[in-house]
């Protein structure tokens, strides 16, 4: 009868026995083999990174060099009964405990119990206790002592992926080894050396898709190569890649690029609209543009190494061209804007809404500090998100004043309160732009109610008038209204009571619902914008 070999998962098959095989984290490897050639070995070591920064494997091969039976030094010999054991995850002298199940005093005063007793077969007992920032305080507490003055067997290694929630009086009796995020190009040769070691073929741009998307986490980057592989019939392509996670490409997100430095907010819709029919993830696309406008902004400000940007050759050709577009300011604040769409999503935002109202957002920020007096919408073609300049003429439109102002030819701004409406006389001192400042500095969701809203004031009265009701309860709420007192008295200097109005729908100019485009329709309705012009077909 023979058996076949059970399945590993590549990062596991793969992962490093040697400190030589470690990869990107060079100087933590030079400290713990400089200690183990000098007997110089902690009692207590934390080991802090994000995720899949070799954080375990690092304290695994530890344990290893300390028990080698052919003696402490600096490379295990990965020969010995006890380097074999470690390597097979039966070592009985490397207990490995998960703090985010173990997390209370019984549990740490158990651990004391055992860490009396004598190790089973090695030099040392290894304790790796990992994510230890979940530990309770009175578990700290209870561990204090341990930590401190260990038997001369043990040797604790603490893992965490957030070194600040750890007791300052637990980091300070350690050894801190901080771990870095893996460079993109550790990742790429890492992801061909365990491809090649499956037999499978590859292009070099499929490898970077992977390691970009990882983040500078190598587990993450084998875990979706090793998925990759199986979804892969033959050659493991950009394209294959870009099918299987639902990533849209460059193409796409370029495209979306453009729209917003157009002005084009029903553009930018049509094209996040088409490329989630095409089955794109929209929380998924939403991050590669922030990617994309992060690339934009280093290559404005000169960084054009393929190491920094993370992309091909030819993506940072087009990336060139497209930056000189921007200023750097603007960049920055589409960056801030599409960001912000975490607290929305968790306000209840659906992700395709979010990624919508950040790309509007964006295109009405760029048209008005371009000063575009109107912005031509041009319908799009359906399926491939091409501009069709010769289809169905659309009305154009100006976005809503960024500093508040009262347009020439609009009427006062109209409360739903109860009369007298306040006037504009006065608002000049009130600057919008450092009240969305200070409130997105207090509540990034907050700061997206203010960005289409006019303020006017009446004596001791200021009055912000917003779009939506939704909105203005929100701000309504008592510690909402203080804050916002306090942001207005840093501005103007005085104490102000403050109201909030609905904007009235005859703010807007009335839209011919035969003839204008829904896109556009919708940026009247949600942002402010009025129609300065309708072209119709001769």
């Amino acid at each position: 009868m023979s058996y076949e070999t059970p399945f590993k998962a590549l990062y596991n098959k793969y992962r490093p026995q040697r400190f030589a095989d470690v990869v990107g984290q060079q100087h933590i490897i030079r400290i713990l083999q400089n200690s183990l050639a000098h007997n110089r070995v902690s009692h207590a070591y934390l080991f802090s990174g994000d995720r899949g920064t070799g954080k375990t494997t690092v304290a695994r091969i530890l344990a290893k060099a300390i028990n080698c039976l052919e003696g402490v030094q600096p490379e295990p010999c990965n020969r010995c009964e006890n380097c074999l054991n470690v390597g097979r995850e039966s070592f009985l002298d490397l207990i490995e405990i998960d703090a985010a199940s173990n997390t209370s005093v019984d549990d740490i005063r158990a651990l004391r119990e055992a860490v009396r007793y004598r190790p089973a077969s090695g030099r040392y007992k290894v304790y790796v206790i990992d994510e230890v920032h979940q530990l309770s305080r009175a578990a700290y507490n209870a561990f204090l002592k341990t930590l401190e003055e260990p038997p001369e067997h043990a040797i604790f290694i603490l893992a965490t992926t957030d070194p600040h929630r750890v007791l300052q009086t637990v980091r300070s009796r350690c050894q801190h080894l901080r771990f870095r995020k893996h460079t993109h190009t550790d990742t790429v040769e890492e992801l061909a050396r365990v491809a090649t070691g499956e037999g499978a073929t590859f292009t070099k741009d499929a490898l970077r898709m992977i390691a970009r998307n990882a983040d500078g986490s190598l587990r993450d980057a084998i875990g979706v190569l090793d998925q990759a592989l199986s979804y892969a019939d033959d050659e493991l392509t950009e394209g294959l890649l870009r099918e299987m996670l639902g990533i849209t490409g460059v193409e796409a997100v370029a495209g979306l690029t453009d729209a917003i430095a157009d002005g084009h907010p029903g553009r930018a819709l049509t094209l996040v609209d088409g490329a989630v029919q095409d089955g794109a993830n929209p929380a998924t696309l939403q991050q590669e543009l922030v990617e994309y406008f992060r690339g934009l902004l280093l290559v404005r400000t000169g960084r054009k190494d393929r190491e920094t940007l993370q992309f091909s050759e030819s993506e940072v050709e087009q990336m060139a061209e497209q930056a000189v577009r921007f200023r750097v300011g603007q960049l920055v604040r589409c960056i801030e804007l599409l960001t912000e769409g975490g607290v929305r999503r968790r306000a209840g935002f659906s992700p395709q809404l979010d990624l919508e109202l950040a790309s509007v957002q964006a295109c009405l920020m760029v048209a008005a500090e371009n000063g575009q007096s109107e912005v031509a919408e041009g319908s799009v073609a359906a399926g491939n998100g091409a501009a069709a300049a010769e289809a169905a003429p659309q009305p154009a439109y100006v976005p809503a004043p960024e500093d508040g102002s009262p347009e020439p030819a609009a009427d006062p701004p109209q409360a739903d309160a109860s009369p007298p409406a306040a006037q504009s006389v006065g608002a000049a001192d009130i600057d919008l732009d450092r009240v969305r400042a200070a409130v997105r500095e207090w509540n990034p969701l907050y700061a997206t109610y203010f960005q289409d809203t006019t303020v006017a004031r009446d004596g001791d009265l200021v009055v912000f008038q917003l779009s939506y009701a939704a909105h203005r309860d929100a701000l309504s709420k008592p510690d909402n209204l203080q804050r916002l007192r306090e942001i207005v008295k840093e501005i103007t200097g005085e104490l102000s009571k403050i109201e909030y109005r609905l904007k009235s729908t005859s703010d807007a100019a009335p839209v011919d619902a035969a003839s204008a485009d829904d896109v556009v329709n919708t940026a009247v309705k949600m942002y402010g914008a009025k129609i300065i012009q309708e072209d119709r077909p001769v």
